[in-house]
């Protein structure tokens, strides 16, 4: 993730702030998206990964229709 980060970073004006984040697996696409809005965020990186069970769909799915701002989403690194 963070090359993905880096190689963003040279294209971008101005600094780059970056916040890790360590959710809960009770609603991580609400925790992800409320703590953004609170940071005014101007976009979100998010590695893509599987569901975590049939009734949540993927953290990354629930980001895109819930945040406010662009989500940009990267495939989990093997």
């Amino acid at each position: 993730m963070q090359h993905v980060i880096d190689g963003l970073a040279l294209g971008l004006p101005g600094g780059v702030e970056v916040v890790w984040v360590r959710v809960s697996y009770t609603d991580p696409g609400r925790v992800i998206t409320e703590h953004a809005q609170l940071w005014a965020a101007d976009v979100l990186l998010l590695a893509a990964s599987p569901a975590a069970g049939p009734w949540l769909g993927a953290v990354h799915d629930l980001v895109i229709r819930r945040a406010r701002c662009p989500v940009l989403v990267t495939p989990v690194e093997g």
